[in-house]
């Protein structure tokens, strides 16, 4: 067939003049095709442009075409819509009959014209573009109006906006509708253009509203991926194309492109009418504007959305920092757990002098590091559990208030939880079916809504569950409701198995439900609050056009404040509560870490002390001592002991108190270099230059008075004396003057004792050998006494006159008299002496309360010092140091019987008995009499608090022991 006759353009626009002047005044000619040409007029009285289309004359002479053409163009001129270029008229020349539709003027190119100049558009534009179209179809095909050619000509934007404007709605009908030939030729007639026809339009079907659409799609695709779906270079072969080819998959021209357009595009590009979607679901998948179809969040519920999200992530976290915790309180590094065996590795090789200690610092470096590394990580796990925690449960209450209070209103309980686990904010896009799941059918939109409130609830049920347990664990541990079962740790894996497992299972099914939700998705990418009244409650259901879409009944329960009240009452409870179970988690990891840092340390030094022990049987230094100084002691006598106390009294005053004993007067330091090196030498050289009356006249004399002093005459009578009753000036415990008394007694005896030593080198020079001989005997004799104190400071100040003032010048006297090999045993016996000096701290020797065969063994080892065993026992109570659960807790049933068993076994030492129960209550956690004074003085009363303050005590005097 014959193209179409050119118009001429000068006589219709003549005609157009005459016929709408004065209304309208014709400028000029846009455009001209088979099917008419348009002008671009003026309307003076709205000072605006518009544009007059005017059909072609020879379809004009058509009677039918003329009908069609009217009825179609009246028809468009009904759609009111943003995206239809509006008609504001509709009539014929005045002479000539040409019908013409005056319409809405955009300013802007056509979408083929800004395609061409752009390339390929981004997903945003396309998006925009393609779903204000398919609204402007929506609203056609609402009035039954099929538009029969759209194409990228036939849509126009607006250049200010960029809102595209579809035209030419009505002309397209003008011709008959079975000129099939028309149709398919001439390519550039507005009833179709054979690139973008559809199946059914290219096999001369009916045409339906599904026309359009595929026309859609098409314009889609090469929006998108820059092509055609088909290629063709005739009009039969793209009506084959069209009814024959499958194009590429749009995701696969363009990957980048979300899914849901993608699938949308291929969907509307179905050869079957059916099996594309409408219109207006495409305009509801991809234009945010029509998304205000359902407001989204409801009114006065914007707080709540994405709430779960946020509250999740702080649950989350918390129950991390309570994983961690609690792991830590089971799992504690080998090498700080104290029980049975432990002390092996801290063994000392053969090789190593027993003098050095192994320390934390000598062990591997992997056991250093796997320490440094439980400790940050309890530390570390109990900051984020605490500092995540109190935000869960402030954020969770909150919530749930806020829920309630929206639920007096009559939202829905199941409205309000899609609210809070929206994580995405396209929650109100799934239920309506609109924005990027337009294209998801009402079950696949369900099923997303339940995995999102699946999703929330499991993961905060889960995460509750382990913050909970953590915390109720830790604080019947601290108030003593429960016992840890293990001795090293606080948790039992059984306890953390508990706290972990469950959590874990519904954090586990959490994810699962955002992996159904993903799945549903597929690769589906993203895209001041106020209280609503009960009409907006209403309107936001009604907006959503189902039978059962209704607000919850306002009566009732709902209408009751009590669910509110209840909710605040008990979260003033938890937030009562939450302090305590802080300082519960704080008591118990300072426990935690305490008992690890007290086993690291003390390890090395039980081991050391053990060792000590095996030299002590090997070597008996005291025993062996003894009998080098056993032939020197004086013959023994008993004084009364209140003549004995009251000598003892009066020795310890200052020499100016009327009572006192007159002082030497006299730096007895000046005779000899008594701490020297050279002290064996200088004691030595005196007596050889005492026996060869060698010594000034002046200095004898002054020996002499050293000699008769009051002082010395007391000391030679005590050291005669069978009591050591008078030495017992205070208790085994410790009262707050006994450190003070010791080192006034300390002080006289040595004093004394020096002045005895000088004594004998006066008897020496005088020639009574065996009386200087029976002087440094009965500083012996002294020190014999002092070793039977059960007092550390007592065995000290033994050992050191022994060595120095008895056993050294012993030695010192028998060379000068010619005994050399007497001589040479007396100084190894004060060299045993100072050895016997050499005992550890016995802590770690009572870290495992049911096995105490090592402290037993120590404590009633004869060859060392009562003193020493009896420190040793009031040690071992610190044992307890070891295990977190007694330093919350105060020492087990287990701990208190064997320790009394430890006391029954060291029977010859008085009032031991005494002494463990006074530490026992020392360490105790339950409120108990405590003794501030000796046994047998009125008791003084003192409350200890049974909680927290008790733990403090423990942790601090374990902190004490752990520095001596």
């Amino acid at each position: 067939m014959p193209a179409p006759p050119e118009l001429d353009l000068d006589r219709l626009k003549a005609t157009l003049s005459a016929s709408l002047s004065p209304t309208y005044e014709v400028l000029k000619p846009l455009g001209q095709g088979g099917m008419g040409a348009i002008f671009l007029a003026k309307e003076p009285a709205l000072k605006r442009l518009v544009a007059v289309k005017v059909l072609a004359p020879q379809l004009a002479a058509d009677n039918n075409a003329r009908q069609r053409f009217e009825r179609e163009a009246r028809a468009a001129a009904a759609i009111s819509h943003p995206n239809v270029v509006r008609v504001f008229a509709v009539g014929e020349t005045k002479r000539t009959k040409f019908p013409y539709i005056i319409m809405q003027f955009i300013d802007g190119p056509n979408l083929e014209e800004w395609r061409l100049r752009r390339g390929r558009l981004s997903e945003r534009e396309a998006r925009r573009v393609i779903g204000e179209v398919a609204a402007a179809l929506a609203a056609a095909h609402e009035r039954e109006l099929v538009h029969r050619d759209v194409k990228p000509s036939n849509v126009l934007l607006e250049s200010e906006t960029g809102r595209a404007f579809v035209a030419d709605f009505g002309v397209s009908a003008a011709l008959s509708a079975d000129d099939n030939e028309t149709r398919l030729t001439h390519t550039g007639a507005i009833i179709g253009t054979p690139t973008y026809m559809s199946p059914e339009q290219s096999a001369s079907d009916p045409v339906t509203p599904t026309s359009d659409v595929y026309s859609l799609g098409v314009l889609a695709y090469e929006l998108l991926t820059g092509e055609l779906p088909f290629s063709a270079n005739s009009p039969m072969g793209w009506a084959a194309a069209h009814l024959r080819d499958t194009p590429t998959p749009t995701a696969e021209c363009r990957p980048e492109v979300s899914p849901a357009l993608a699938e949308m595009v291929d969907r509307c590009l179905a050869k079957a009418p059916d099996e594309r979607p409408a219109a207006g679901e495409i305009a509801r998948a991809l234009l945010p504007s029509l998304e205000t179809e359902i407001e989204w969040p409801p009114p006065g519920l914007q707080w709540l959305l994405g709430r779960g999200r946020f509250v999740n992530r702080l649950a989350l976290l918390a129950a991390a920092g309570a994983g961690v915790a609690a792991l830590a309180w089971s799992f504690v590094p080998e090498v700080l757990m104290a029980g049975a065996d432990w002390l092996r590795q801290f063994e000392i090789a053969p090789e190593f002098s027993l003098s050095v200690a192994q320390t934390p610092s000598d062990l591997s470096n992997t056991a250093v590091l796997v320490m440094f590394l439980w400790q940050v990580a309890l530390t570390v796990g109990l900051v984020v559990y605490g500092v995540a925690g109190l935000g869960f449960l402030s954020a969770t209450s909150r919530t749930v208030d806020r829920v309630l209070r929206q639920r007096c209103l009559g939202w829905r309980i199941s409205t309000l939880l899609d609210i809070i686990a929206d994580h995405d904010g396209r929650s109100g896009m799934v239920i309506a079916g609109t924005g990027d799941f337009g294209s998801f059918k009402e079950p696949q939109r369900k099923r997303i809504l339940w995995a999102r409130r699946g999703a929330y609830a499991a993961i905060a049920v889960g995460a509750f569950w382990v913050i909970a347990g953590f915390a109720i664990r830790s604080l019947f541990l601290v108030l003593g409701l429960t016992y840890a079962e293990a001795t090293s740790t606080l948790l039992s894996t059984f306890d953390t198995s508990l706290i972990l497992a469950p959590g874990g299972l519904f954090i586990t099914l959490g994810l699962a439900f955002r992996l159904w939700e993903r799945q549903i998705l597929g690769k589906l990418g993203r895209q001041h609050s106020f209280d609503a009244e009960p009409d907006d409650v209403s309107r936001w259901y009604e907006s959503l056009g189902k039978d059962d879409a209704q607000p919850a009944a306002v009566f009732g329960w709902a209408q009751d404040r009590f669910a509110v009240w209840s909710l605040r009452l008990t979260r003033l409870a938890l937030f009562l509560v939450v302090p305590v179970v802080a300082v519960a988690l704080a008591l118990g990891s300072v426990a935690t870490l305490t008992a690890g840092r007290f086993s690291g340390r003390f390890g090395a030094s039980a081991a050391e002390l053990l060792a000590t022990l095996e030299d002590i049987h090997r070597e008996n230094p005291i025993g062996t001592a003894r009998a080098a100084w056993l032939r020197y002691l004086p013959p023994r006598d008993s004084i009364p002991g209140s003549l004995e106390t009251d000598w003892m009294r009066r020795l310890r005053l200052n020499g100016r108190e009327p009572d006192a004993i007159p002082a030497y007067g006299v730096p007895l330091a000046e005779f000899f270099e008594w701490d020297s090196a050279e002290r064996r030498t200088d004691t030595e050289v005196a007596f050889v230059r005492a026996i060869d009356n060698e010594i000034p006249p002046d200095t004898v004399a002054m020996l002499e008075f050293l000699a008769n002093h009051p002082r010395t005459m007391i000391l030679r009578r005590i050291a005669g004396n069978t009591s050591i009753d008078f030495w017992d000036t205070t208790s085994l415990t410790e009262s707050p003057d006994s450190s003070s008394a010791m080192r006034s007694i300390a002080t006289t005896v040595t004093e004394a004792v020096r002045a005895n030593v000088l004594a004998a080198v006066f008897d020496a020079s005088q020639g009574n050998i065996e009386l200087a001989a029976q002087r440094l005997g009965e500083n012996a004799a002294i020190g014999e006494h002092l070793l039977r104190i059960p007092r550390v400071a007592a065995n000290r100040l033994a050992m050191s006159l022994l060595s120095n003032q008895a056993l050294q010048p012993l030695a010192s006297l028998e060379r000068a008299r010619g005994n050399a090999e007497r001589a040479v045993q007396l100084e190894r016996a004060a060299q045993q002496m100072r050895l016997a000096r050499r005992f550890g701290n016995a802590a770690g020797l009572a870290p495992d309360p049911n096995d105490f065969s090592q402290l037993i063994a120590a404590a009633t080892d004869q060859g060392v010092p009562a003193g020493y065993r009896v420190s040793w026992l009031r040690q071992s109570w610190a044992g307890l140091c070891a295990h977190p659960s007694e330093i919350l807790l105060g020492p087990s049933t287990e701990r208190m019987t064997r320790m009394h068993v430890v006391a029954d076994a060291m029977a010859e030492i008085p009032r031991i008995s005494d002494d463990a129960e006074f530490f026992e209550a020392e360490w105790r956690w339950p409120t108990t009499t405590r003794r501030t004074g000796p046994p047998g003085s009125p008791a003084q009363v003192r409350l200890e608090d049974r909680l927290f303050l008790g733990t403090l005590f423990r942790v601090l005097s374990c902190v004490v022991v752990d520095n001596p």
